[in-house]
């Protein structure tokens, strides 16, 4: 007799970042939830848990069999809890964890995975703009309630829905995500695409000097780090060094550096969080 055979589906997707680089965490990443034979590799030694399979940019989905785990999505929604675990030397402690859930609302088929997005929430919008997101058309109120929440997106931004789910998400012209948009009571409430783990405080040293000269510093140097946690500005010494201890720096950061007599430079900063400290130095050419 040839038993029963229970077709595994994608249930969720999603993708893990670190914070402060903006891509893939290096390291060991392993998704568990509370059920069992949720994800499609298998137990580990408990029983109790499945670890997940993430690709080397961060994406993960995870597959199960849905009438096994909700046998009664028919009439009632569920709730899918899980727990993302880090192990990677970009983190001070040995293992980092996030918690994040996925609801399955009543009746869902499955014939796309849900979209697992961070559960806090950016900005909310009106119901009166559903119609622009069913329709495609990235209107200019659309584009106005970003605006206004302090997001200037491209011109050729574009919606792709998720069907069944009442979720919409707003790609770049390269086809990345940018925001996904869930209605949700009696709100569109916008999140960021990616589950992030926080960026670790780190040290940022280095020396300014001049170009025509390097052995010659220049001290009451301005060096400033920018990033969306803010601003941070440190001043050279007369030997022409200077430091910022435990700041937190985001992805897209950038590093200026200006001092009087001198052509400003600004550059991407790019952390090594295996480090403590990283060194920026500049060299600047007399204006």
């Amino acid at each position: 007799m040839i038993p029963d055979v229970t077709e595994q589906v994608a249930l969720a997707e999603g993708r893990i970042i670190h914070e402060g680089t903006g891509k893939a965490i290096v390291g060991r990443i392993q998704i568990t939830a509370e059920k069992g034979r949720i994800l499609d590799q298998g137990r580990d030694k408990k029983g109790d848990h499945v670890p997940g399979k993430i690709l080397q940019d961060g994406v993960f989905a995870i597959s199960g069999q849905p009438e096994f785990l909700f046998p009664n999505l028919d009439s009632q929604s569920y709730e899918l809890n899980l727990t993302i675990s880090a192990e990677s030397s970009q983190f001070r402690e040995d293992v980092v964890e996030l918690e994040t859930k996925v609801i399955i609302p009543s009746g869902y088929n499955f014939d796309s995975p849900l979209k697992i997005v961070p559960e806090e929430i950016r900005f909310g919008m009106g119901l009166g703009l559903q119609g622009d997101l069913e329709n495609g058309d990235f209107s200019q109120q659309l584009r106005q309630q970003f605006a206004d929440n302090g997001i200037l997106l491209h011109q050729n931004v574009t919606i792709w829905p998720k069907k069944g789910q009442d979720t919409w998400e707003i790609h770049d012209e390269g086809g990345s995500i940018l925001y996904v948009i869930k209605k949700e009571d009696n709100s569109l409430n916008t999140y960021i695409p990616d589950i992030s783990f926080p960026a670790d405080p780190v040290d940022v040293r280095g020396r300014v000097v001049e170009a025509a000269n390097p052995k010659m510093p220049i001290g009451n140097a301005i060096v400033e780090i920018q990033s969306t946690a803010g601003t941070q500005q440190a001043t050279t010494k007369p030997d022409g060094r200077y430091r910022f201890k435990e700041i937190v720096v985001l992805t897209g950061a950038t590093i200026h550096c200006s001092a009087a007599g001198f052509k400003p430079q600004t550059r991407t900063l790019l952390i090594d969080f295996s480090k403590l400290s990283n060194d920026e130095y500049f060299r600047l050419v007399s204006s």
